[in-house]
């Protein structure tokens, strides 16, 4: 679980397998969250984008491997939790 933002955050530094991240927006601030995901030890080589404009809990299943890691980065609006489910 992830609470807030981030400017990059390397979840696993090695290969993988990313089955599903859930992000809930809740609170005062407009624009959008977004949350990138990349098969990287750094924010190069997205493999996912989520973006949310609105107070609502989405869940996205992307079921694939990644090679080298998995690293995120969380940004925007609002009061944000993001859970990641990988191995």
């Amino acid at each position: 679980y992830i609470s807030g933002t981030t400017t990059g955050l390397a979840i696993k530094s090695s290969p993988g397998h990313l089955g599903k991240i859930t992000i809930a927006r809740n609170g005062a601030g407009g624009g959008d969250a977004t949350i990138s995901v990349y098969d990287a030890l750094s924010a190069t080589n997205q493999i996912g984008r989520i973006a949310i404009d609105q107070d609502i809990t989405i869940t996205v299943d992307y079921d694939l491997t990644f090679n080298v890691g998995l690293y995120l980065v969380i940004s925007g609006a609002g009061t944000l939790g993001t859970t990641v489910t990988f191995d």
